[in-house]
């Protein structure tokens, strides 16, 4: 596993196509979404995960322990390679920025791309990424519209292939916050989809 921070990029599938064959049709897989929908909602509820196949872009919600009431949202790209009975998984995210923070800005694109590669996902769908020294600007801080440095782990689980969630521990560097007990939650969108007004309403945890 590696992870990296790569300033001033725009997410695109093609940002992540690290070490990985062929194309994915994200709005092909969008469009599928409307049929699963049954399926993942019994999956949700099981509390199951699985080696599913999360190609495309998701809506990532952070939810932190220190203030439930506020929402740190990433537009994440994602892309899965299943062999067998395990997986490797590599994840993009752009930090969306925060209507409170930000005024009339909310949902777009602010700050610097943070990637993930080669996570290993096992044959229940589990997943865990680490990030040292994580950079999050002010604008997508929808906590205290500050600037903060943070050190992050999120242990996931892939729940069907339009939803992937889990549980967020770490610190805040600048703070010295404890994150302990923080959530969060990824549903897919269409690709390229900013903005408040297009975005819809995060998932914050796992169901």
């Amino acid at each position: 596993m590696s992870s990296r921070i790569r300033p001033g990029c725009a997410v695109t599938t093609a940002t992540l196509a690290i070490a990985l064959g062929g194309c994915v049709d994200a709005h092909s897989r969008f469009d599928e979404f409307t049929e699963r929908v049954v399926d993942a909602q019994t999956n949700r509820i099981d509390g199951s995960g699985g080696l599913f196949e999360i190609d495309g872009e998701f809506l990532l919600a952070i939810v932190p322990s220190i203030d439930p009431n506020s929402t740190l949202r990433f537009a994440v790209t994602s892309e899965i390679t299943i062999d067998g009975t395990s997986g490797t998984l590599n994840l993009s995210f752009q930090p969306l920025a925060s209507d409170k923070c930000d005024e009339g800005n909310g949902g777009n694109e602010v700050g610097e791309v943070i990637e993930s590669t080669d996570l290993p996902v096992d044959e229940g769908g589990a997943f865990e990424l680490t990030h040292e020294g994580v950079a999050l600007s002010m604008l997508a801080n929808d906590v205290t519209c500050s600037d903060i440095t943070a050190n992050l782990t999120l242990e996931g689980l892939v729940k069907s292939p339009d939803l992937f969630c889990g549980d967020v521990s770490g610190m805040v560097v600048t703070t010295g916050s404890n994150l302990a007990g923080s959530s969060f939650g990824a549903i897919r969108i269409e690709p390229g989809t900013r903005g408040d007004a297009n975005l819809p309403e995060p998932v914050k945890a796992c169901p």
